[in-house]
């Protein structure tokens, strides 16, 4: 029975990892449009790794303190490749850096505990369509390289700034005593 537990975690880790590998891959086939099906391709597969290997570790009974670090990893890793791949592409450096400040303290947050858990709110349905919205936005411009980008392109990276703008401030406010208490505990 421990062998099986231990092939299923190392299975999930195996997605995680891979999913760093193909976002690399993505990264740097990237700059040649006439590989735009295989970069496409290695994208979608890093992008789907992300909606499997949580749930498989939690169906299996084999999450983890580890796998849970790599999963944030792999999601921030290929979130930044995404939305650099926008940048260089044309979409706005504003908007982008809009998602970029709330990926990173979403990432900081976590890092700060209060009872065990990080001080930051977190809803892994609202998460999973962000990452669904991004990555179809990211794909649309993998899939047409020779094409400049229009307001219609910019429209799925448009959605998640503008929700940030409202959706970040609101997880301050409703994470602000859990904030309180972590300060408090610092400075005494």
């Amino acid at each position: 029975m421990a062998w099986r537990r231990l092939t299923w975690f190392w299975t999930v880790q195996g997605l995680t990892a891979a999913r760093v590998v193909l976002a690399f891959l993505f990264v740097s086939l990237s700059p040649f449009p006439d590989l735009r099906y295989l970069v496409a391709g290695a994208y979608t597969a890093a992008w789907a790794t992300d909606f499997i290997d949580g749930r498989l570790a939690r169906a299996h009974k084999v999450a983890s303190r580890f796998g849970g670090a790599m999963d944030v990893f792999g999601d921030r890793y290929i979130t930044v490749l995404s939305l650099l791949y926008a940048g260089v592409r044309g979409v706005a450096l504003p908007v982008l850096g809009i998602i970029l400040l709330r990926e990173l303290y979403s990432v900081a947050m976590r890092m700060v505990l209060v009872n065990g858990r990080g001080v930051m709110m977190s809803n892994p349905k609202v998460g999973g369509v962000v990452h669904l919205i991004l990555g179809g936005g990211t794909i649309n411009l993998l899939c047409r390289p020779y094409t400049a980008v229009s307001t219609l392109d910019q429209v799925p990276f448009a959605v998640i700034a503008s929700f940030y703008l409202v959706y970040l401030p609101w997880t301050i406010l409703r994470s602000r005593g859990t904030i309180m208490v972590s300060v408090k505990d610092d400075l005494q």
